[in-house]
């Protein structure tokens, strides 16, 4: 279980840097300070979800092993919908970048 919580937190981390590359593309001050902001509040709430998830994950037993699976198998289609996401937000500003 301390590798799943060790994940999660790497997950966390990656898609707050991932975050933090496309919204740091911005060309204004004011856009990059927005950004900033936005990157902030991310962070806050992956580590507060960490915990929480940390949380859930330590009181789970053998018997109750089917709903651990459920929810990371949530999660994970979560985190993948959210990670093509960003990546189809960082393709179009960097198309619209080029122009």
């Amino acid at each position: 279980m301390k590798n799943h919580s060790s994940t999660v937190f790497s997950i966390s981390l990656l898609v707050t840097g991932l975050a933090c590359g496309a919204a740091l593309s911005g060309c204004s001050k004011g856009d990059r300070e927005e950004a900033k902001a936005t990157v902030k509040d991310s962070y806050a709430e992956s580590k507060a979800a960490t915990a929480k998830a940390w949380a859930d994950v330590k009181d789970h037993t053998w018997e109750k092993r089917s709903d651990f699976t459920a929810g990371v198998k949530a999660v994970t289609s979560k985190l993948d919908a959210d990670v093509s996401q960003l990546r189809a937000d960082y393709s179009e500003a960097k198309a619209s970048a080029s122009r």
